[in-house]
């Protein structure tokens, strides 16, 4: 086993004939695609972490306000609301990314 290959982890050395999409994002493979969303400029597939901090960048976000996935292609602008307390969480707004499968 050379240099190269004791760098490798155990996962890369496994799956290197492996061919994975890229993320258009980032330009990193995608290995676990279960936790990809499809870009919606590119039509490929994004890590999905990648897709939040662009839709962060792309709505300039209030310090008590984050992006959560709804469900259903959507994510929503979420506020936390303190009562009390409990943290109460409040979708100010509804974004459609991934279009509708009729």
């Amino acid at each position: 086993m050379n240099k190269t290959q004791k760098k490798m982890s155990f996962f890369d050395r496994k799956n290197k004939n492996k061919n994975y999409d890229i993320c258009p994002i980032c330009n990193k493979p995608i290995h676990n695609v279960i936790t990809s969303v499809t870009h919606r400029e590119t039509g490929k597939n994004a890590h999905f972490d990648c897709l939040i901090k662009e839709l962060k960048k792309e709505y300039h976000l209030k310090p008590d306000e984050d992006i959560f996935y709804i469900g259903a292609g959507r994510f929503g602008i979420v506020e936390k609301v303190k009562k009390g307390k409990s943290m109460n969480l409040v979708i100010k707004r509804r974004i459609q990314y991934e279009e509708k499968n009729i």
